[in-house]
C-alpha cells in the first residue's frame, strides 16, 4: 500500500496532489487522487480562510486536516504572507525541509521574535530577525518541532562578541547545559575552512538541543525536540539547508596554554621556582615540594616551619616566650651581684688582711677549695641552667660565690 503528496506532506501553501487509500473516507472509491482545497469552495459560506489539507499519514493511508490560512485561502493553498515585502526571506526558509513541515503561521518578524529577543539584549546593533517553526510527524498524533531564529546586525560578528553570549547562556543553564564546539561536518554549505557550530544540550532533557553559530552579520540559533526513536540524521539534514543558507564564520580561536613551569629541589610559587624554606602567608616549601603551613608549639626540625621562625631544641619557640627569658635573666644578674655586695661586704677586709700579711698561699688554696666544693654540691651544669632560665641559685652557697670572689681579690692584689 502506497501513499504519495506532490507537495510533500504538510504544506499550506502548495496545492498538493494526494493520491493513495483512503481509510475513512465515506465512499466505495477508497483508492483515488485528491487535492489541497478551500472550505469555502465546496462549502459555500464557510470561514474564508479554512483550507483542507491533504497528506499521507504514518500507516500508509492519506487523511486531512482542516487549517486556518493567516491570510485567507485561494486555489487550494494558503495565501503568502509578507509577499509585498519578502525581507524576511533573507532569514527564514519559507519552505518545508527534509521531513521537517514549515509551519507558515508560527512566522515572527523583527526583533521581537521569538529567540530573537533575548538575543537582542546581548548583542549591539541589532537591526532585523525572524523566526519560524517546523514539524514532523513521527507517528499518530506525535509532533516533533525544529525552530530556527536569526538576528542580523550593523557589523561583522568578532568571536569575543559571540562568546559573551555564550557566556550568559552557559550561566543561564548552569549545571544542566551542555556545550560543545564542534567543526561543520556538514560538506557543501559554503562556511569558512576551520568553522564551527557551538552545540547546546540538556543534562535535563536529553531531546532537546541547539545549534548556535554566525555568518558575518548574523546570529543562527536552531533548536530542536526530537525523540529517541528519531534518527539523528533527521536534524541534520535540517541544519544543512539553514548552514548554506547562512555560512558558518565561527571560528574559534586557538587558546595556547600557559607554559608550564617544572621545579627541580624547590617548589612551585606563582608561576616561579623558590627554594627551600622560603617563606610567604604563613607557608613554606618544604623539602618535597609542597607549599605546607607554617606551625606553633610544636615539634619541628627546620626553623621556617615555627611561625615564630624559631625552632629550637626540636620545638618551634616563641618570640615573646623568650623576650619574657631575656628579661627575667636580667633580674637574675641584678640579684646575683646584690647577693655578692653583701657577702663581700662581711669577708672582704678577713681576706685582705690575710693577703697583706703574706699568707697568700694559704689564702689562694683556701679560696679554691671553697669554690671547689660549692660547684661539687650543686653540680655546676644544673646551677648554670637555672641561672639561664631566671630562677635565683638557691644550690649554691655563698661561700662558693666568696671563693670565686677571693680568687679574683688574690690576683688583683699580688700584681
Amino acid at each position: 500500500m502506497t501513499c504519495t503528496d506532490s507537495d510533500g506532506g504538510r504544506n499550506y501553501f502548495v496545492n498538493g496532489k494526494t493520491k493513495g487509500y483512503c481509510f475513512d473516507c465515506n465512499t466505495d472509491d477508497k483508492n483515488r487522487d485528491v487535492y489541497d482545497v478551500c472550505a469555502k469552495d465546496i462549502y459555500p459560506g464557510s470561514n474564508a480562510n479554512d483550507l483542507f489539507e491533504y497528506r499521507c499519514n504514518a500507516q500508509g493511508y492519506f487523511d486531512s486536516e482542516t487549517y486556518a490560512c493567516p491570510n485567507g485561502c485561494q486555489n487550494g493553498a494558503c495565501v503568502q504572507g509578507n509577499q509585498e515585502d519578502p525581507k524576511y526571506r533573507n532569514y527564514i526558509i519559507d519552505r518545508d525541509i527534509g521531513a521537517f513541515i514549515y509551519l507558515n503561521d508560527t512566522l515572527e518578524t523583527g526583533l521581537d521574535a521569538d529567540l530573537v529577543r533575548d538575543e537582542v539584549t546581548h548583542f549591539k546593533g541589532a537591526i532585523d530577525g525572524a523566526s519560524a517553526l517546523y514539524s514532523i510527524i513521527s507517528g499518530p498524533n506525535v509532533d516533533v518541532y525544529a525552530k530556527a531564529a536569526v538576528l542580523e546586525l550593523d557589523h561583522e560578528i568578532k568571536f569575543a562578541e559571540f562568546d559573551s553570549y555564550v557566556s550568559y547562556l552557559r550561566e543561564t543553564l548552569g549545571d544542566e547545559g551542555m556545550f560543545d564546539y564542534d567543526s561543520v561536518d556538514v560538506p557543501d554549505t559554503g562556511s569558512l575552512p576551520n568553522a564551527q557550530v557551538l552545540w547546546i544540550g540538556s543534562n535535563r532533557d536529553k531531546n532537546e538541543g541547539a545549534g548556535l553559530w554566525i555568518s558575518r552579520d548574523k546570529v543562527i540559533y536552531v533548536a530542536f525536540e526530537f525523540r529517541e526513536s528519531l534518527d539523528i540524521n533527521l536534524f541534520t539534514s535540517f541544519v544543512k539547508p539553514y548552514l548554506i543558507k547562512h555560512p558558518s564564520t565561527l571560528i574559534v580561536p586557538d587558546i595556547i596554554p600557559p607554559e608550564t613551569v617544572e621545579c627541580e629541589n624547590s617548589c612551585l610559587r606563582e608561576n616561579k621556582c623558590v627554594p627551600y624554606g622560603y617563606r610567604k602567608s604563613g607557608e613554606y616549601c618544604d623539602v618535597d615540594g609542597t607549599f605546607k603551613a607554617q606551625v606553633s608549639n610544636l615539634q619541628c626540625d627546620n626553623s621556617y616551619e615555627c611561625e615564630s621562625n624559631v625552632c629550637s631544641a626540636g620545638q618551634c619557640v616563641e618570640i615573646n616566650a623568650l623576650i619574657k627569658e631575656n628579661k627575667g635573666f636580667k633580674v637574675l644578674i641584678g640579684r646575683v651581684l646584690c647577693r655578692l655586695a653583701n657577702i663581700f661586704d662581711n669577708v672582704h677586709l678577713f681576706f685582705r688582711m690575710v693577703v697583706k700579711k703574706g699568707f697568700i698561699a694559704f689564702a689562694f688554696v683556701a679560696a679554691l677549695l671553697i669554690l671547689s666544693v660549692s660547684l661539687a654540691s650543686a653540680g655546676f651544669g644544673s646551677w648554670f641552667k637555672s641561672a639561664l632560665t631566671g630562677n635565683v641559685v638557691a644550690d649554691v652557697s655563698s661561700d662558693g660565690l666568696v671563693g670565686y670572689w677571693v680568687l679574683m681579690e688574690i690576683l688583683m692584689l699580688h700584681k
